[in-house]
């Protein structure tokens, strides 16, 4: 029989080996297979990928019609954007485009949309923006083949005057605005909900606006525009990774209090320019994805068994209490819940508790004990902070309507240009035993090896309501789903290295066996399913099968359907729309 354990932080009595543990610590000696390839027209070094990629006008349209954050393009001269131009787009001349990146598109992974009259220029200037680095270039052709709404602006709208709006504004409550001339620009300061953030950066103007673009505390692209709204004004956040502001916010009623102090006001214990996310918000606005502290999975339940699952939940109640003992029915739900529960179904826990002092000892009539590796107080608050940053992944990549399909979707387009792989610890692992991986890392970095990759993922699910845990095969572990009443394996980590590659989402048994893991070395869950019975599962339902051979191009919630593609022997990209309807 083997036992389950996890990494030690203090002094315990020592246990019996266990023959049948030996794959569990194989697992974490070789470290994980590093993310493989499967065939595709992107591998291989000697490819090279075009700079931008040219759609037909009605996929523009349905691309314009996604909350993405992308922007519209319009690349002839002032006078013909004057005369007509499609809704929402802003001008970068053509002529103007050089070897500099445009000051108006900040942000390098943003979906740009290009057009001009013909599509002559347009092609010029995509290819001078893929060129420069910008990743998700898409020329669409001319305006004199638009089918759409197009809108003129008369000779008489001019743009707003930013010296007009240089002052010191709020609205009576956490939020104030403060614009101010800098040398030959402008500055602008915000506090939000106390969430401090001095974007100082270019600055543009529209009829209706003084947009700011500009970088968070953390360096991630955000464009700001600040407007008046009759006798007030208001500012939206265009783009935002801030945990407690979706992209599109707007924060209205502001009003115009006198010149610019001399120090812009901060929230305490910040510095000029950081982004501070309290502990404690009280009086902020909630997301609509709640962090979770109790999560369970229907696997576990079936695996481990309902008492085992009970034992969690008392675990996780007395820890949130800040005591150190809970319910438990014997040793041996103890062994396993301490050992194997913490790292799936709430990481930060791995860096809060241990074992108790006398493991052989945990448990005495029913009463279960623990160990503290850090003071109750600072537990509760790296659970807080740990849960703000759980929130914040969650509202961002999410919308409440999601069926859980398109949370799996969405969460794996995210892992795979978000994240990174951590080769060096790969490396590592193949000489000496390390110790420091775990998925609370990987939440932390931002990078990781499989068995981190593959339990954050999972982990996010079960927070959106997802059944979902892990599996391992030989040398590596990848995630586990429950959807529609079927199993499907999905891996994270491979994609992070095949960016947007479907050929690890929604597989079968035979799909995950032709990526190179097959059913016959399965662990599902944890090595607990060796020695005690557990379901037969089966993954065989192949409705995604068609998308396996592509890669993401977006997805469209509100009709079902995916937009994928794959290159053909020309380099060109082949489309297609998959239609995932009663998922």
């Amino acid at each position: 029989m083997s036992i389950p354990q996890r990494k030690k932080r203090y002094k315990t009595i020592p246990m019996k080996r266990f023959s049948l543990f030996f794959i569990t610590i194989l697992l974490l000696i070789t470290g994980c297979a590093e993310p493989a390839s499967i065939e595709h027209p992107l591998d291989g070094d000697s490819m090279e990928r075009p700079a931008y990629l040219q759609i037909d006008q009605e996929q523009a349209k349905r691309m314009m019609q996604q909350d993405d954050g992308h922007v519209i393009v319009d690349v002839r001269r002032q006078d013909e954007y004057d005369a007509g131009h499609i809704p929402g787009a802003i001008l970068i001349p053509n002529e103007s485009i050089g070897t500099e990146p445009p000051k108006e598109l900040p942000d390098f992974n943003q979906i740009i949309l290009v057009y001009c009259r013909s599509g002559n220029r347009s092609k010029q200037a995509a290819e001078k923006l893929g060129k420069m680095g910008y990743s998700r270039v898409y020329e669409f052709g001319g305006i004199i083949d638009w089918t759409g709404e197009i809108i003129t602006k008369s000779a008489e709208e001019t743009p707003v005057n930013p010296d007009d709006y240089v002052g010191y504004y709020e609205n009576g409550s956490y939020d104030v605005v403060c614009i101010e001339k800098s040398g030959d620009g402008y500055t602008m300061s915000v506090d939000l909900y106390r969430l401090t953030s001095l974007t100082e950066g270019t600055v543009s103007t529209s009829e209706e606006s003084v947009v700011f673009y500009t970088v968070d505390a953390a360096g991630n692209p955000m464009t700001v525009s600040f407007y008046r709204d009759g006798e007030r004004y208001a500012l939206r956040v265009e783009q935002s990774t801030w945990p407690l502001l979706e992209a599109g916010t707007v924060i209205g009623d502001l009003e115009r209090v006198g010149d610019v102090p001399p120090v812009m006001p901060e929230s305490e214990g910040s510095e000029r320019g950081d982004l501070i996310v309290p502990v404690d918000l009280p009086d902020a606005p909630r997301s609509h994805y709640v962090f979770q502290p109790k999560v369970c999975t229907v696997y576990m339940e079936e695996i481990f068994g309902k008492d085992m699952c009970e034992a969690w939940y008392n675990l996780v109640d007395a820890v949130m209490a800040g005591e150190n003992t809970f319910a438990c029915k014997d040793q041996h739900t103890y062994d396993w819940v301490m050992g194997q529960f913490p790292e799936r179904l709430f990481p930060v826990l791995t860096e809060i508790i241990d074992y108790a002092w006398d493991r052989e000892n945990s448990v005495i009539d029913g009463v279960a004990s623990f160990t503290w590796l850090i003071p109750p107080e600072e537990a509760a608050a790296k659970i807080e902070e740990f849960g703000v940053k759980i929130e914040g992944i969650l509202n961002e990549v999410l919308e409440d309507d999601y069926s859980d399909v398109e949370k799996a979707l969405a969460l794996y387009d995210y892992f795979s240009k978000t994240y990174t792989y951590d080769y060096e610890t790969a490396d590592k692992m193949s000489d000496i035993y390390v110790d420091y991986t775990s998925s609370y890392r990987f939440f932390e970095t931002g990078i990781g090896i499989c068995h981190e990759i593959s339990t954050a993922y999972s982990y996010l699910l079960l927070q959106a309501g997802v059944d979902a845990t892990i599996m391992m095969g030989h040398d590596h572990q990848w995630s586990y789903v429950r959807i529609n009443g079927h199993n499907y394996h999905i891996d994270p980590t491979f994609v992070i290295s095949n960016q947007g590659s479907l050929s690890y989402f929604m597989m079968t048994d035979e799909q995950r066996e032709a990526t190179g893991y097959s059913k016959a070395g399965y662990i599902i869950c944890s090595n607990y399913t060796q020695d005690y019975p557990h379901p037969d599962y089966t993954a065989d339902d192949d409705t995604f099968r068609p998308i396996w051979s592509h890669s993401l191009e977006a997805f469209f919630p509100s009709e079902d359907k995916i937009l994928c593609w794959q290159y053909d022997e020309g380099w060109e990209k082949n489309y297609m729309e998959f239609d995932y309807s009663g998922f």
